[in-house]
């Protein structure tokens, strides 16, 4: 089944009407096709990754690009100063950095077949790649790649003058002398190239541009901050602000699963809840708790954690800001930061499991709403809190989580006594 970021749903549910990623059209001048097919790969990936709007337009100025990249016209300089030097973007004060780029062709050991796989999980997982190969009529060029289709090719989308589909040569008729073009093609700017034709016969070279890294290692809360081991699953859930509200990166990025496997090798992920709204991760060994990763377009992160060690379950949250470069927050197990969820729950869930008396309900109740009053934490909240960690509780007996059933019954004791509380 091929893939096309032209016509692709990629957000919010399934529903969602398929929608087309690119931005518009550009007409380059000669001798500048690095500048345009890396601009217009990085333009789709801001609408995919930051924006999360398929409707957004804008035009990165290749001006620019061109300018810092000198004499020195190739994909891997390019791709270095929007690295280093990053552009500038609509609404942002500073320029925009991009988190570097993969040659493709280096992980294909030269295999036309592995480097076209390895290509479409780029194209699938992160969106359009930078293509720099020699085009039959035009010579040395580079255009991006948005897509490829059931029959084996490219779906590519160029900035040379096209006739039919077909690119124009390179001659004298074809530009005025001031470099712009004499002609506009009716039928647009993209085109299919087969696509063991281009890495085979011409010389194809495929880059993929990579936005930022979020990286959030697990450990448990001593003086050392030790790797966590003998530990049997996990629910993972990983929020980006948008608005005023967090959500849930999968319900807005329609490829963060696929990247989180892909950044975190051994990484045995699955998502137990077809419900989209309480969506998470499910981890379970051998995935490496002490350096787990997932890619982050600018803003601000919120993570939530469910480990089970040894039978007993731990809950952990972090949150962190991602700018221009990679950003590292640590989550510990057990860390005290929210009183609601790491002080009141433990109390009440420790106390419920004891099995209680009706009377000594009653003396739960009256601490709680003590505790609650003290920490000014309204009953609402904690039962929001609560509702919470049911629905993890629900995902974690549903993948086996030992003792989760248990401490989910306890859980639901708590909610009754709580709602029960006099205001």
């Amino acid at each position: 089944m091929g893939h096309d970021w032209r016509s692709y749903d990629g957000c919010l549910t399934p529903s969602t009407p398929h929608r087309n990623w690119m931005t518009g059209l550009r007409t380059q001048r000669a001798d500048e096709c690095v500048a345009y097919g890396t601009l217009a790969a990085l333009e789709s990936m801001l609408k995919i990754h930051y924006y999360n709007d398929a409707a957004k337009e804008f035009d990165l100025s290749e001006d620019d690009l061109l300018a810092a990249m000198g004499d020195i016209r190739s994909v891997e300089n390019a791709c270095n100063i929007l690295k280093n030097n990053g552009i500038t973007i609509p609404d942002r004060s500073a320029a925009y950095k991009i988190a570097g780029s993969s040659y493709i062709n280096s992980e294909g050991m030269n295999s036309v077949e592995t480097i076209i796989a390895k290509a479409k999980v780029y194209l699938e997982t992160n969106g359009p790649i930078i293509a720099k190969y020699n085009d039959d009529v035009i010579g040395s060029h580079c255009l991006a790649i948005v897509g490829y289709t059931d029959a084996g090719n490219w779906i590519c989308k160029d900035s040379w003058p096209l006739n039919n589909g077909v690119p124009y040569h390179n001659s004298s008729s074809t530009w005025n002398t001031d470099g712009t073009c004499k002609i506009h093609d009716a039928n647009g700017g993209y085109r299919e190239i087969n696509a063991d034709y281009m890495i085979g016969n011409l010389s194809g070279e495929l880059y993929a541009i990579l936005i930022q890294e979020l990286r959030f290692p697990i450990k448990n809360n001593d003086s050392g901050h030790t790797s966590i081991n003998n530990w049997t699953g996990g629910l993972l859930r990983i929020r980006k602000k948008f608005g005023d509200t967090y959500t849930n990166l999968e319900l807005r990025d329609p490829t963060s699963r696929a990247r989180f496997v892909a950044k975190n090798p051994g990484c045995n992920v699955s998502i137990p809840d077809p419900n989209p709204d309480n969506m998470s991760f499910f981890i379970s060994p051998p995935t490496n708790l002490d350096n787990l990763v997932v890619d982050a377009a600018p803003g601000e992160y919120d993570i939530d954690v469910h480990i089970c060690v040894n039978g007993s379950n731990y809950y952990a949250h972090a949150g962190g800001t991602v700018g221009d470069s990679s950003l590292e927050v640590e989550i510990l197990l057990n860390t005290i930061q929210q009183c609601a969820r790491e002080i009141l729950y433990p109390f009440a869930l420790d106390a419920m499991e004891k099995n209680p008396s009706d009377d000594a309900k009653t003396d739960i109740n009256v601490a709680l709403r003590l505790l609650l009053r003290t920490a000014e934490i309204s009953k609402e909240e904690f039962i929001a809190d609560l509702e919470r960690r049911l629905v993890d509780l629900d995902k974690a007996h549903g993948c086996g989580i030992d003792g989760a059933l248990e401490i989910r019954r306890a859980t639901e004791e708590i909610r009754k006594l709580v709602r029960s509380m006099e205001d």
